[in-house]
């Protein structure tokens, strides 16, 4: 027997406070090691640029035909934005992904130490030329963004990165090859395993084990473990990961690209889908597959001859009903049929019969309120009691001193109730709503004759600013009370479509939006439906996102808007309806049943010829909601703008060593390449600096306001301009803006001081001292920028960033090399640990 080589080369960037890289590559290595590929594995120093471009370079020149490869990545994403046009009307370049080498912070203008997502598409092109049995596993993201649980950190960098990657490409020859290979940024002979989509976010976390991981890795890692000996795809592992995932990163989805369909480091495609294997373990007949393909209790199969279709008739031997799942495998009860006694060899179980998931929950405590309780909620329709190879349930109540409390991974759901009868009854009831709201959130478009193609129909989901739309990606968005989301529905295909749209909310409510028309809004071709639009139909008014008054759970949590497209009329209100006790009805469509099914509970028949049913598709917009209204947004715009998402401002990520208590800015190089026009005034330079207080929360930002002035020359520079010198708390907010001098014009800190006070404490904005922060500071900056609109000429807001303590309120260099430019000025500022009142 030959043995066909395998190979996998492991990427780690530990850079930038991750710490969970490592246990990363230690997961893989071990997964891989058991299933006997060659482990090439590059961290620190081995997974510089230039490293890591060599490693993949040799692993190309290393495979031959049908070589199983893998390639993982575990670290920061990033997007690189290009300098701002230089030139009124000038297209801006489109912003690149690209992964974080570890001498990433060695880059300069004309060495990108990054490896941008063209590189790698190029190489796994490259790659797959030799062989198309290649597994491409990215755990990282693109977008920093922060989650409900602070434990989890986002793999991202946090603020964005300005480079010039056109010229990069051109440097290095990139451009001409992505000219020469169609379908390299969309590889079709390979497997790619993302851990979120690209503008959306991946976290680390502590696990269970004490040690911090990648959420996408260990979950993908658990899912294979259960499949061991279990032929199941790409896309049933990321599915069962997914749902792990989303357990404890809601707004993360991670995705199967590419050939997802093949049996994991195949080739090989199955043609049955849901067909498992019969056999008989110790005198019990057993499918072999369990959680991993979606089998549930009370599940009933067909049990037919290897290679038969479930069409055609007489040739059942037996039907099978689901008796106990595990992880892998389900005991099954037969009935046998037309005369049959035995099974025949290599028998086949096929889907008939579909119960509902039944989702774990943990119930803690002793006793017999325990026992009560355990045994209410394994009478119940939608969830049941967990057991040991349950690694993350649904949720958990803890009964303790004769109370019940629910309770998930983000906090309490309900207050403690003393139980009784009715508190038991609405615990049940509260599992089975939340076990439904998990069952909608992981609905999926259908597939095979059931699918509707995504190019027939176009969905955007966006807040209102200002009457704008101002659109979001499908996951990671922070969103507040109060503010207005609206969606824009779009018919591209011929057909008239219908469109639903359903909001999940923080308690897991579960409301139909579009109930204007119930069975769906018609749409024909190029026509538009707004959600949000205002009634005379000019602009955008939204509609309003709040916060429970009784919900128990106080803190930022996951809520969803799920649009679903369909071809024909449906009746799908059965998911917003409460402790419905409805039935399937014979014509309803398999969409109808499964509807129905996730409200009720129970059974829904499968039927062999479902290409007579609706076609559909599912859309998905999962954001954080914030119980508190929206921090301000500020008004002035700056050329640079090199703020981090609002959401790691609102709910900063601890750092990682403790952060300066003093820090020094200077602006150390300011120059304006225009030629001045003679007799024209000098060049001005206004900063702001804020901080939060020191002491207790509250009370008004720290500032320090500078302005500095220098004459007009063949190229106007400054001498270094000393910005701020002392303590430095919560963040660091510092705004720039040149100006054509005006003579007599006074400085900043002057006209601020002719200004009203600062808001102090009792007119910070409500809620947490955050919050407050990010308000008021945009209150000053935006105060900043007005004044100087009126005091001075050819006013230019120039940069705009905010350092976190996480980011050790940005010690060093900006940028790391070169210079930060925009149109005809260049500048660079250095922030450094100081003493307060020693710069």
């Amino acid at each position: 027997m030959v043995t066909v080589p395998r190979r996998a080369l492991l990427i780690g960037s530990a850079v930038d406070g991750l710490k969970g890289v490592g246990n990363d590559l230690d997961i893989m290595e071990s997964l891989l090691t058991d299933r006997r590929f060659e482990i090439r594995r590059h961290e620190r120093e081995d997974a510089t640029r230039d490293a890591i471009l060599a490693a993949y370079r040799r692993l190309i020149d290393d495979t031959s035909a049908d070589d199983p490869v893998v390639v993982y990545y575990s670290g920061h994403g990033a997007v690189a934005l290009a300098p701002p046009a230089t030139a009124a009307g000038m297209a801006q370049p489109p912003p690149y992904q690209f992964i974080v080498s570890y001498d990433f912070e060695s880059s300069s203008e004309d060495d990108f130490r990054g490896i941008t997502a063209f590189e790698l598409s190029i190489l796994l092109a490259d790659l797959t030329e030799r062989s198309r049995n290649v597994t491409v596993i990215l755990d990282c993201c693109y977008a920093a963004r922060m989650s409900r649980d602070p434990d989890l950190v986002p793999r991202a960098l946090r603020r964005p990165y300005r480079a010039d990657i056109e010229a990069h490409l051109l440097r290095r020859g990139i451009s001409q090859r992505l000219r020469e290979l169609p379908n390299v940024v969309s590889n079709p002979h390979s497997v790619r395993l993302v851990a979120c989509g690209p503008r959306e976010s991946s976290f680390e976390y502590p696990s269970g084990s004490g040690r911090s991981v990648g959420v996408f890795t260990e979950s993908l890692d658990l899912a294979m473990k259960e499949a061991q000996g279990v032929p199941v795809t790409w896309a049933t592992l990321v599915r069962r990961a997914r749902s792990r995932v989303q357990l404890i990163s809601p707004n993360q989805r991670p995705e199967a690209e590419g050939e997802s369909g093949r049996l994991p480091f195949t080739v090989e495609v199955p043609d049955t889908a849901g067909v498992l294997p019969v056999t008989v373990q110790n005198g019990r007949t057993v499918l072999l597959g369990g959680r991993i393909v979606d089998v549930e209790v009370g599940d009933v199969y067909a049990v037919l001859p290897a290679g038969a279709a479930l069409a055609e008739p007489g040739l059942a031997v037996a039907t099978a009903t689901v008796r106990t799942v595990t992880a892998t495998t389900a005991t099954v009860d037969l009935a046998y049929l037309h005369g049959a006694t035995s099974l025949p060899v290599d028998a086949e179980a096929h889907p008939v019969r579909r119960s509902t998931p039944l989702r774990p929950v943990e119930i803690l405590g002793t006793g017999p309120d325990a026992d009560r309780v355990r045994a209410a909620v394994s009478a119940a329709t939608h969830v049941r009691p967990a057991t040991g190879d349950d690694t993350d349930p649904l949720a958990s109540v803890d009964v303790t001193a004769g109370t019940v409390e629910l309770r998930d991974r983000a906090g309490p759901l309900t207050p403690p109730a003393s139980l009784d009868d009715d508190v038991l009854l609405a615990t049940v009831r509260d599992l089975n709503r939340l076990a439904r709201a998990a069952t909608v959130e992981a609905l999926e478009s259908g597939g095979g004759a059931t699918a509707l193609d995504a190019s027939s129909f176009e969905v955007e989901c966006g807040r209102v600013v200002g009457g704008r739309p101002e659109p979001i990606p499908a996951s990671g968005t922070t969103l507040f009370a109060g503010e207005r989301l609206y969606v824009r529905l779009r018919n591209r295909d011929p057909r008239r479509l219908y469109f639903f749209l359903f909001d999940l909310g923080v308690s897991r409510a579960i409301t139909l939006i579009t109930s204007a028309d119930p069975s769906g809004i018609g749409l024909d071709r190029d026509e538009e439906w707004v959600v949000g639009g205002s009634p005379d139909g000019d602009g955008l008014v939204g509609q309003e996102l709040f916060w429970p008054e009784r919900f128990t759970g106080g803190v930022p949590r996951s809520e969803s808007l799920i649009v679903i497209v369909t071809d024909r009329r449906q009746e799908l209100r059965a998911l917003e309806q409460e402790g419905l006790q409805g039935r399937q009805r014979g014509d309803a469509s398999p969409l109808e049943n499964l509807i129905t099914q996730i409200a009720d509970g129970g059974t829904r028949e499968l039927r062999a010829d479902q290409g007579s049913g609706v076609r559909y598709a599912v859309r998905q917009f999962e954001f954080l909601l914030h119980p508190q209204a929206a921090p301000a947004d500020e008004a002035a715009s700056f050329l640079l703008d090199e703020l981090p998402d609002r959401s790691l401002r609102i709910m900063p990520p601890p750092p990682a060593t403790p952060p300066p208590g003093a820090v020094t800015v200077r602006l150390t190089e300011l120059i304006s390449s225009r030629a001045p026009v003679p007799g024209e005034a000098g060049l001005r330079v206004d900063a702001i600096v804020l901080t939060a207080p020191p002491g207790p929360a509250g009370g008004a930002r720290v500032h320090r306001a500078v302005t500095a002035w220098a004459r007009a020359s063949d190229q106007v520079s400054f001498d270094p301009v000393p910005l701020y010198d002392g303590p430095v708390r919560e963040h660091l907010d510092i705004a720039i803006w040149v100006s054509r001098d005006r003579a007599g014009a006074p400085s900043l800190a002057e006209m601020l001081a002719q200004q009203p006070a600062a808001p102090g404490p009792e007119d910070d904005p409500p809620g947490p001292p955050a919050i407050g922060a990010v308000s008021d500071t945009a209150a000053v900056v935006d105060r900043c920028d007005r004044l100087l609109a009126d005091a001075v000429e050819d006013r230019v807001a120039l940069y705009r960033a905010a350092m976190l303590a996480a980011d050790g309120f940005g010690a060093g260099r900006h940028p790391a090399q070169g210079l930060l430019r925009s149109g005809d000025l260049s500048f660079t500022y250095q922030i450094d640990q100081a003493v307060p009142g020693q710069g």
